[in-house]
């Protein structure tokens, strides 16, 4: 069930470890069973998907004018899926 969840909440809700994690100890699925899930999504997958998903809520933006605005908006945005912190604020500093 983990890695089916896994998998599926990542490809379709394009939802980050940190979310996918949160759902499944919700769930009462051991560490072990989590691990393996987590296992089902690739680094590169992971990374390729993030950077499509923030730019694409970046141009969501385009029409906001106050910079501070925009770049919370985005961060809530992507910690809210699930994104790890220091992934986001990276890219909030790249972005906008």
């Amino acid at each position: 069930f983990s890695q089916a969840f896994a998998r599926g909440k990542f490809r379709t809700k394009k939802w980050g470890r940190v979310r996918i994690i949160r759902e499944l100890k919700q769930r009462n699925i051991s560490a072990y069973n989590i691990k393996l899930a987590l296992k089902e999504i690739t680094d590169t997958d992971y990374y390729q998907t993030f950077e499509t998903l923030a730019e694409k809520r970046n141009a969501q933006l385009s029409s906001e004018k106050n910079i501070q605005k925009k770049r919370k908006k985005t961060s809530d945005y992507l910690l809210y899926r699930g994104w790890e912190s220091n992934m986001v604020y990276e890219k909030i500093r790249e972005i906008v």
